[in-house]
């Protein structure tokens, strides 16, 4: 096993405890790309894997690995940069996830207890100078300027917001959405937390890993385009690839993706295939796309755009083909679905009641 020099320790250990500046990070991605041993271990060491056995025991290397863990483990309870089950466990600071999901507009959590709605950014520039929007095309840029901290993006039904982090990365959300992510991501470790879909485009690098949780399952990728979906009826996670490779790792399991190839995950199983990029792209059309879907997914996706609450009367099974464009009024979507023949549809305030024809 190749020893680590002690100034590439140094460099590891102020990674792990987010204090690196960015020419110390650029020091340590040529160490990590000048060889593949070096980035198979940086890799080792990132994803806590623990140290490979040898079959000759190393005392130095045994010490460095065993600091870079407790570091390692200190940050993650520590650190402002975790995002760490803040979606997951229903609350966000004091803040309920409910009372999150329930706010019309697209609004920005910060610091964990502030929440700025984006329409305030531009009546608020001194006291936000490292945010940007720009309406016409609803996108919010990070700048390199902002500190530390974690932020939370929640995007409620009826839009689609593009966020552009302080890595160049990109990150387009689709309607009634959440991410968590880190501020200042060219310097901080990339790991974001996501519930709904999402399209990313990640800045290529190789020391910083660009990570994606959802509940027990994660996505790390280090330079790549992909869409998460975790609206799904049965709980599953839909991940799907359309350029480079991700790796997908689950409590029990583990695989690695490459262009034109989803995951259907869960907790437990991945099951890999082949996927319709107009299917998945669909959204990011501002469109709905239904190809042989069953009515439950179809009022699935329906209810996350229009803002529905879905109740069954009684049990209704069928299946749709459509390409209806987000713009439709919801009266006329619910015309379409009732001449299928096989359903009904009662509207009150913001519940849908649904009963077979």
């Amino acid at each position: 096993m190749k020893k680590i020099p002690a100034h590439i320790n140094t460099l590891i250990t102020g990674f792990f405890r987010n204090q690196l500046s960015q020419h110390q990070l650029d020091q340590l991605d040529a160490w990590i790309i000048a060889s593949e041993e070096n980035e198979l271990l940086f890799e080792e060491i990132v994803d806590m894997g623990g140290v490979p056995e040898k079959k000759s025991y190393n005392y130095s290397w045994a010490i460095a690995a065993l600091l870079i863990l407790l570091l390692a483990l200190t940050w993650l309870i520590n650190s402002l940069v975790s995002t760490k089950d803040q979606l997951s466990s229903g609350m966000v600071s004091g803040f309920s996830m409910d009372t999150l999901s329930k706010l019309k507009e697209p609004a920005l959590l910060l610091n964990q207890k502030e929440i700025i709605f984006l329409h305030q950014i531009k009546k608020k520039l001194s006291a936000y100078p490292y945010l940007e929007l720009d309406e016409a095309v609803q996108k919010i840029r990070i700048l390199r300027s902002a500190p530390r901290q974690t932020f939370l993006f929640i995007n409620p039904s009826g839009s689609i917001w593009n966020l552009q982090l302080s890595d160049n990365s990109l990150v387009e959300l689709n309607a009634d959405s959440r991410i968590c992510f880190p501020s200042a991501a060219h310097l901080m470790p990339r790991q974001l937390e996501l519930s709904g879909e999402a399209f990313f485009t990640v800045s290529a690098s190789q020391i910083n890993p660009f990570t994606v949780k959802m509940k027990d399952i994660r996505v790390t990728a280090t330079g790549t385009a992909f869409n998460i979906n975790t609206h799904s009826t049965d709980s599953t996670i839909r991940t799907s690839v359309f350029e480079g490779k991700i790796k997908i790792y689950t409590s029990m399991d583990s695989i690695l993706l490459s262009q034109g190839m989803e995951v259907i995950a869960t907790s437990s199983k991945l099951v890999s295939g082949e996927f319709n990029t107009q299917q998945i792209t669909a959204w990011r059309n501002h469109q709905f796309y239904f190809k042989d879907t069953p009515i439950r997914e179809v009022l699935e996706q329906i209810s996350h755009w229009y803002g529905l609450q879905i109740v069954y009367n009684r049990p209704v099974d069928f299946h749709l083909n459509a390409l209806v464009p987000f713009s439709t009024p919801l009266p006329d979507l619910l015309l379409l679905l009732e001449k299928t023949g096989h359903a009904q549809f009662t509207l009150r305030g913001d519940t849908l009641i649904v009963d077979p024809s």
